[in-house]
């Protein structure tokens, strides 16, 4: 999947996962072998606070304010549902709140009795009920854009200013609309990636969540030209848009 068009600089699904669980192996000061394509070396992520403090310990016979607890879910890109049956979801049903974390193979169910947490225990998603009990569980973002709506609006402002640098086409203006929408409402967030720059302009990459760290290239000029595919990529994509703003945002690094 090295060439893939400019949608190629976000990630989705398992990949994104594991990403996200590399960058809070990084950040943890845990040892690893990380090996990654050009994509995923170059491009931007959201600062190292950030993602700090978006790493939440849930311990059991600790007091929560449950309310407090959903926003936050919805802050790292959780989704809520009926019932929850995979990654990333979430669901409420009174003072109980049932939690599929990034890492784990079951999901989680927590019972609370007003704002403490009496029981955390796993649950089967097929029948519902649960497995075993557990005192504690590490609740990560599913999401590289992590932001809640001051946040947005924040970022809303920042992208409108940089839009009135340009006279948008017809498509661009949609597609901005459809963007703005769908960020307002945390949706489809692994196809808007390239927006972070305005939540957060500090241009970090995933190389400055370890200060002890060797970085190995192979073949740097494969890298270059893969680099320059993007570039391109870019261009033929703001072609079709009729509309070169896309191509001014500052999505990654320049290898050149």
């Amino acid at each position: 999947d090295e060439l893939l068009s400019v949608e190629m600089i976000s990630a989705s699904g398992d990949f994104l996962y594991e990403r996200i669980q590399t960058i809070y192996s990084l950040l943890t000061d845990e040892k690893k072998i990380v090996i990654m394509n050009m994509h995923s070396a170059i491009r931007y992520v959201m600062n190292k606070d950030i993602w700090l403090n978006n790493f939440h310990k849930i311990e059991v016979n600790k007091s929560y304010n449950i309310n407090e607890l959903v926003d936050n879910l919805t802050k790292l890109g959780y989704v809520r549902v009926s019932q929850v049956t995979k990654t990333k979801e979430y669901s409420r049903r009174g003072s109980i709140l049932d939690i599929f974390p990034l890492g784990y193979n079951n999901p989680i169910r927590l019972d609370f009795f007003g704002d403490d947490l009496e029981t955390i225990k796993e649950f089967d998603t097929l029948t519902q009920r649960s497995i075993n009990k557990i005192n504690d569980f590490i609740l990560l973002p599913v999401s590289e854009l992590i932001y809640d709506k001051r946040d947005y609006e924040f970022a809303r402002n920042n992208i409108m200013s940089f839009l009135d640098n340009f006279e948008l086409s017809p498509i661009e203006d949609e597609m901005y609309k459809k963007d703005l929408f769908n960020l307002s409402e945390h949706e489809s967030l692994e196809t808007l990636i390239r927006y972070i720059e305005f939540f957060d302009n500090t241009k970090t990459n995933i190389f400055d969540f370890s200060n002890n760290k060797r970085i190995y290239f192979i073949d740097f000029n494969k890298m270059k030209e893969l680099y320059n595919k993007i570039l391109l990529d870019l261009d033929e994509y703001a072609t079709r848009m009729s509309g070169y703003s896309l191509t001014k945002m500052n999505s990654f690094n320049n290898i050149n």
